[in-house]
């Protein structure tokens, strides 16, 4: 009852919701019923995620559930933030009892989306990118590499790479 007193309030002094944006628009392609293949230190895990876009298709929500009996599981929002001119996304998992807060950009020619974020493994905090990438309308995918260094020293590892199908 407080949340929908406060979301009505906001909307009355807000006036009309946003529409979404191009960039919102760009989220569409990933939306669906996916089957995933994860490589992580040369071993395989197949999946599956649900991806939809919600809240007037300014979030995209994602699912992920992996392994033979489901022992990954992860949810995440992603979308575009028009004044700061980012995407951001908040993601948990079963294997993180943090949440996980990043932002980034998309590359010039519309392709690869790269979020910058911190991420804690247990061996304390470490930089890290996350991409999606669209490879075709039936295909995407999806890394995580960890940054070292600072500025032109930086290097980074590919830690896990995901390769999603669109199911038939």
């Amino acid at each position: 009852m407080i949340l929908s007193t406060i979301a009505l309030s906001l909307l009355v002094i807000q006036g009309e919701p946003p529409k979404p944006e191009k960039e919102h628009e760009w989220l569409k392609q990933f939306e669906g019923n996916w089957e995933t293949s994860m490589t992580m230190g040369g071993q395989e895990e197949k999946g599956t995620e649900t991806a939809k876009l919600k809240h007037g298709g300014l979030w995209l929500h994602m699912e992920v559930k992996m392994g033979a009996k489901e022992e990954f599981s992860g949810s995440g929002h992603l979308g575009y933030d028009p004044k700061s001119k980012k995407f951001q996304m908040a993601w948990v998992d079963s294997m993180s009892p943090r949440l996980q807060i990043s932002e980034g950009t998309l590359d010039k020619a519309g392709k690869v989306l790269t979020l910058d974020t911190e991420m804690d493994m247990g061996a304390g905090p470490v930089k890290a990118k996350w991409r999606w990438e669209s490879v075709d309308k039936e295909t995407k995918k999806f890394s995580i590499s960890s940054m070292s260094g600072d500025g032109m020293d930086a290097k980074e590892e590919e830690m896990i790479v995901v390769t999603y199908k669109r199911k038939k």
